[in-house]
């Protein structure tokens, strides 16, 4: 797996003003990269969110992967529907089912078992009741707040993402998949992104014009669908944009530009994930 970690750092003015660093560091994990024993522990449980497109599964197995390898109790919970687990799962609202799965392997993944449509079945939230009870028997939460239908790219609906107000860390992903292909084919929720770009990025793009994807409308659809409004919504949370699917130099290169063009104080790029142990752990 590859994570690089970028932050901008804002240094006092001096004789010559106000200037800013940016810095991306290569990391070994995303616990590394998000430096995660800095804060863990400090409130328990400790919840992280996942949202956008492009890669939220993937990256909630690893995170899951890494926290199980720092021996802590792992959850993972959809607030939305997610895919069917094929380990660790527990398909019952029952608290100690979920209780055992988690004492005799360090995770669970929980949810309603539902067939959207005819042959395709996701796993649902149980509701708030259960799920704060549930977040009481491990030490790391992982929630998966909204759905993308597998597209890399999306605009968040009315309704999304559904954050739990206990989250300690938001991470609002991109996949890069979706660089130079149509919008209307890797993008969810097309017409609200028309919409996003129209305000903030192409105010020429019509309802009935096709688009090529390019950074600059990645950047902008993470940053005015996601990463500020959550940053106002969740004041207390660490909000961190993330492009995935950073399979080469090149895409990688593509998708530092997009998180420095968020404007954020920090972000990642993550690739190959499908490389690593974790990427079939549920």
């Amino acid at each position: 797996m590859d994570v690089y970690h970028y932050e901008r750092i804002r240094a006092e003015a001096g004789a010559w003003g106000e200037f800013e660093q940016k810095r991306w560091t290569g990391a070994e994990s995303l616990w590394e990269a998000l430096e995660l024993d800095a804060v863990l522990g400090r409130k328990a449980p400790f919840v992280a969110a996942f949202t956008g497109g492009g890669g939220k599964t993937s990256l909630i197995r690893r995170l899951a992967w890494e926290g199980r390898q720092q021996g802590l109790r792992v959850l993972v919970i959809p607030t939305t529907h997610m895919a069917v687990p094929e380990r660790f799962a527990v398909l019952e609202d029952s608290l100690r089912a979920l209780d055992d799965m988690i004492k005799n392997n360090k995770i669970a993944v929980t949810g309603k078992l539902e067939e959207k449509t005819p042959g395709r079945k996701k796993i649902s939230f149980w509701g708030w009741e259960f799920y704060h009870q549930a977040i009481e028997l491990a030490d790391l939460i992982l929630t998966e707040a909204d759905g993308a239908r597998c597209l890399p790219l999306k605009a968040p609906g009315p309704d999304e993402p559904v954050i739990p107000p206990d989250t300690n860390l938001i991470l609002s992903i991109c996949g890069l998949k979706a660089l130079g292909k149509k919008g209307e084919e890797v993008c969810f929720r097309r017409e609200p992104s028309r919409e996003i770009l129209n305000r903030f990025g192409r105010p020429s793009l019509k309802s009935e014009m096709p688009w090529i994807v390019e950074t600059e409308d990645m950047a902008c659809l993470m940053k005015y669908g996601y990463v500020t409004p959550l940053k106002n919504a969740f004041p207390n949370a660490r909000v961190v944009p993330v492009c995935s699917q950073a399979d080469s130099e090149k895409i990688r290169r593509a998708g530092e530009n997009i998180i420095e063009q968020t404007g954020a104080a920090e972000g990642l790029v993550t690739g190959n994930l499908q490389e690593e142990s974790s990427f079939t752990l549920f």
